[in-house]
């Protein structure tokens, strides 16, 4: 499983420091600098301090040789033939319009790559290459000067399914960023952008089929750079699993070691606002998703009051300790669509402490926000409103465990 790291390009407008009340569970955090003008971007914005926190990556390792390699320079050249079909596609609908503009590919750029992990709050995490590449494109207007447009993708590299007996495959993925304007005013160009950007996102939206194709096997993921002047002979690098034979085992054979994760039961606890009203409602239709590393499980239309708990009933997750070097669960609350409609919150185990066996509770949080009514500023806080139950057994013998990087 992989994931897709979250955008975060962040903008010059706020500043967002943070507060702990002493003594008090509630976390508070106020936007220092955000006007009541520009309260439209507070949903982005609390969405962001939400998933400030993030489960740590689960792997791959970092590569010890280098028994394949994917050129920079090959990366790019896939994001160019990818940018030049969405620009074909803009240009033969500007010629349907009537438009006599006309788009055409400038450059693809980048700056290198290194290794660097995805940021999902409520999914696993994983380490892959990212690659900021940028788009250049000159948009030609009758009776106006040439205007450019960039537009920002970042490209991973990951081994995908690493973790799994036979090794997994490098996937490549690209996330397009919003295009920007260089010159002359945003109207006079504002729908030819938009219909780009648009295509741009269409051409992205699955992983690039060039690269899923060739089928690389691997279990490490790693950035060589080759320290020349130029990043066209930097590589993306990794290992190929070593398959060994399989041999019958002596029927005296030790058991094969196994985590076994067990989500029990979960508990709506009493979460209030400041004026006592209930957050959100006084009967929840929920659906529990809970994930032990890579591997996830759920359970839809739980019906909670304040002081309920209800057993999961949830079939046994089973984990092999000799990949991992530590056992994330993660807890998903996810209330229907129109509330705030996901609750998240995870815990970490080291091998090194074997996995932390026993029974353990995760308490999940809401987030809510109030305005100031001496500020006129909105605040945010948390409040603890479920408890997840669940059980986490290591059997078989000591085993060691892939050192991650």
């Amino acid at each position: 499983m992989t994931a897709n790291k979250l955008e975060e390009r962040s903008t010059k407008a706020w500043a967002i420091p943070v507060r702990l009340s002493a003594g008090s569970k509630r976390s508070r955090l106020m936007l220092e600098s955000l006007t009541r003008s520009s309260l439209l971007a507070v949903a982005i914005l609390f969405s962001a301090i939400v998933s400030a926190a993030q489960p740590p990556p689960l792997g791959p390792p970092a590569n010890h040789a280098e028994d394949g390699t994917l050129a920079t320079k090959t990366i790019l050249g896939f994001v160019r033939v990818t940018a030049q079909k969405s620009i074909d596609l803009t240009n033969a609908q500007l010629r349907a319009d009537g438009k006599s503009t006309r788009v055409s590919l400038e450059s693809v750029t980048t700056n290198g790559g290194s290794r660097s992990q995805t940021t999902k709050a409520n999914r696993p995490n994983s380490w892959c290459v990212l690659m900021y590449v940028t788009v250049k494109l000159k948009v030609a207007i009758n009776n106006a000067l040439d205007r450019r447009i960039y537009i920002p993708i970042d490209v991973e590299v990951f081994c995908d399914g690493w973790h799994n007996e036979r090794g997994g495959t490098i996937v490549v993925r690209g996330r397009p960023g919003p295009a920007s304007i260089e010159g002359g005013s945003d109207f006079e160009i504002l729908g030819i952008r938009d219909y780009i950007n648009g295509q741009v996102r269409a051409a992205y939206n699955a992983p690039m089929p060039a690269v899923t194709d060739l089928g690389f096997k691997c279990n490490t993921i790693g950035y060589a750079n080759r320290g020349t002047a130029t990043i066209l002979d930097d590589d993306v690098v990794w290992d190929i699993p070593k398959v060994t034979a399989h041999h019958v085992l002596p029927t005296t054979a030790l058991p094969k070691p196994e985590i076994l994760v067990t989500f029990e039961k979960i508990k709506r606890l009493r979460a209030r606002r400041f004026d006592n009203s209930v957050l959100y409602h006084d009967v929840e239709q929920i659906t529990f998703r809970g994930f032990a590393n890579y591997l996830e499980i759920g359970k839809s239309l739980l019906s909670m009051r304040e002081g309920d708990e209800l057993p999961l009933q949830l079939r046994t997750l089973t984990i092999d300790p000799k990949k991992f070097d530590k056992l994330v669960v993660i807890g998903n609350i996810e209330q229907p669509l129109g509330d705030n409609d996901k609750h998240t919150s995870f815990s970490v185990a080291a091998a090194s402490l074997k996995f932390s066996p026993g029974q353990h509770q995760l308490q999940i949080p809401k987030w809510f926000s109030q305005i100031d009514q001496h500020t006129h500023k909105p605040l945010f806080y948390s409040e603890p409103a479920y408890e997840l139950t669940y059980t986490v057994r290591v059997l078989g013998p000591p085993t060691s465990v892939t050192s991650h990087q």
